[in-house]
Order: structure tokens, then C-alpha cells, then sequence
């Protein structure tokens, strides 16, 4: 029985794949950014940052719970837990005071940088594998080399190519993994982001049909005012409620 379920998933993976063109016009469609989709979301957000050294071994850890919820446009990120200590009331009640000094906000539209994305890279099916039990298309994405870069946000993504894997029946975005391939400056200051620095986004189905984040991972090689930086930020996403 194993073995002839087996051959059926072989079977399924070596499937003719959908035209390029066609598949990956009905994604353009559906793909929206985190911030957009949640919008009108609450939710927890754990957010766990290491930093290590040349050889790997952690230096520091530090662990934050945030409480996301909607507000007059924009989300407010409100922190509740600091490395297992609860914060207490009057350092919640600064934060809600800060929260309301803030101008509302237009709603998130990332209909320009969407649409500069396909502009930007050269995109391709690659393949075709099981995640989360459904079946979901692979693309790879890589720069044009001649692209002019619109925005500061495009002129990184330049710097930028990785996978994307696409739910094959809804066309939903559910998984992206990243690398930057040689290294990008974001200003004297803050420094710049070295080759070989990745992110990976997992999404799950949560509401309706829709897919939201579930985890991010970055692993960052970077250098700050001449001196190297390696930091793992782990980003785990749960308890979706719609507002």
C-alpha cells in the first residue's frame, strides 16, 4: 500500500506543468504583502533574536510578544512580554498613550510595488511539490539585468533571487525563500547586508480560503559602522482574528 502511494506522488510530480505565462498571470492577481493582508487582522506575533558569533555559537537571545491589532489604518504592534516577563501596566498604558499621539493612516496599497516586482525579475515555473498536502507550483525569480529600479525598495530587491512556491488550485502565495547574492549598502549608518544573507516566509491557511503568515526566518550577515553582525530573527505568527 506505502509503495503504491508511492508511485502515485511520482506520478503527480512528473504531471505536465501549467503554462508559464498563464499561471503565473493568476498569481500576479492574487499576491498581496503581509502588511496588506493584515490589515484587518489581530494577532500574536513572537519575535526571537539571536546573535552569534564567527563560529555560530549564539552571543545573546532575546524574546518578544507583541499583541498586533488594527488602528485608524495602520496596525499597532503593541509589545507585552519581554523575554518571559510580563510588561506592566503603566509601561502597556505609555505604549497605548504613544499609539494615539500617531496620525491615522491611508489603508496599506502595494498595488505599485506589486506590479514593479514582475518588472523587476525574471520569473519561471520550475517544478511542482506537495506542501501542506496541496499541490503547489515552483518559481524561481532572479533580477533583469538591464531593470531600472523605481523605488529605493526595488533598487535592493535587485540584489535579491530565490523561490516562491504558488498553491496550484488558488494560486496563493504559501512559501518564499530569499538570498541575497551580493552584498547591498542601506546608507553609512545602518551599514549593509552581506551575500549569502536569507529569509524564508511560510504561510498557512487560516480564514476563508486565505493564507497568512505562519513564520518568517531572516539569518543576517551584516556589517554596522565596520564591524560584522551575524543575527537570526525568527518571526512566529498565531491567534488570527478578524477585526
Amino acid at each position: 500500500m506505502r509503495f503504491a502511494l508511492a508511485w502515485i506522488a511520482v506520478l503527480f510530480l512528473l504531471q505536465s506543468l501549467p503554462d508559464s505565462n498563464t499561471f503565473i498571470s493568476e498569481f500576479r492577481k492574487t499576491l498581496r504583502s503581509d502588511d496588506e493582508l493584515l490589515q484587518s487582522y489581530s494577532y500574536t506575533e513572537k519575535e526571537t533574536r539571536t546573535e552569534t558569533d564567527r563560529d555560530g555559537k549564539p552571543k545573546s537571545t532575546k524574546v518578544n510578544i507583541y499583541q498586533i491589532s488594527p488602528d485608524r489604518g495602520q496596525s499597532y504592534r503593541r509589545l507585552i512580554s519581554r523575554n518571559g516577563v510580563p510588561l506592566s501596566q503603566s509601561e502597556l498604558d505609555k505604549q497605548d498613550r504613544n499609539e494615539q499621539m500617531k496620525p491615522p493612516a491611508d489603508p496599506r496599497d502595494d498595488t505599485k510595488i506589486r506590479d514593479e516586482l514582475f518588472d523587476i525579475y525574471d520569473v519561471q515555473v520550475e517544478g511542482r511539490e506537495t506542501f501542506e498536502g496541496s499541490p503547489a507550483v515552483v518559481l524561481s525569480f532572479r533580477p533583469r539585468p538591464d531593470y531600472k529600479p523605481q523605488s529605493k525598495l526595488a533598487s535592493f530587491l535587485l540584489h535579491v533571487s530565490g523561490r516562491a512556491w504558488v498553491n496550484e488550485a488558488d494560486h496563493q502565495l504559501v512559501r518564499v525563500e530569499a538570498e541575497v547574492f551580493d552584498p547591498v549598502s542601506y546608507g553609512w549608518f545602518l551599514g549593509s547586508l552581506q551575500e549569502g544573507t536569507r529569509l524564508i516566509a511560510v504561510r498557512r491557511k487560516v480564514h476563508n480560503g486565505i493564507w497568512l503568515p505562519a513564520k518568517l526566518e531572516i539569518q543576517k550577515s551584516q556589517r554596522v559602522l565596520l564591524k560584522g553582525v551575524h543575527v537570526q530573527e525568527v518571526h512566529e505568527y498565531s491567534e488570527y482574528r478578524k477585526s
